[in-house]
């Protein structure tokens, strides 16, 4: 075993020791102990004058570097980035990955559960993850029009029959 080789599996050893609990716990017991003397231990290396040079150079060299103000609408944009935010909303909030919503959509060919409309590319016609409010269960996926109406209901159904019921009874005046 060559000197290169031998720094790597102590590099691997030492990533291995350090994750394992045991470890974990031993360093916690030990600062738990030791707080005053690591505290003065950062306090004293702090103002060694190599380390105060050393620390200033860099702030000095940072603040210098250019910065790349990139606003977050513009970042959104990019594809990838689009793809992720949308991955990264929908297991926050429905616990979905995309694939169970690409899934659920071919077994609705597609189409709003309730009005069967196509899904597209239009902001209204994009497809919305209707849910239980209280139970987090999904039910399915619907157009934001029909989403909406029943966020509106407030997801009640003797509010929906009221509605059924006074639609029919004014559709009879005309």
């Amino acid at each position: 075993m060559n000197r290169e080789e031998k720094k790597e599996y102590q590099k691997k050893y030492q990533r291995e020791y350090y994750q394992r609990p045991e470890a974990k716990t031993k360093r916690k017991e030990y600062r738990e102990k030791n707080k005053e003397k690591i505290n003065k231990q950062k306090r004293e290396y702090s103002y060694i004058p190599e380390v105060k040079k050393k620390r200033k150079e860099y702030n000095k060299e940072y603040h210098q570097r250019p910065k790349f103000k990139v606003k977050r609408k513009e970042y959104e944009k990019i594809p990838e980035v689009k793809k992720r935010i949308k991955e990264y909303r929908l297991k926050r909030k429905y616990n979905l990955t995309l694939k169970q919503l690409n899934t659920l959509l071919i077994k609705q060919d597609n189409k709003c559960a309730i009005c069967n409309c196509l899904f597209g590319k239009i902001k209204l016609n994009k497809p919305s993850v209707d849910h239980n409010h209280s139970t987090k269960k999904i039910r399915g996926v619907l157009c934001n029009n029909c989403n909406t109406g029943l966020g509106f209901f407030k997801d009640n159904i003797s509010n929906l029959n009221s509605a059924i019921k006074y639609l029919k009874e004014n559709d009879k005046k005309d």
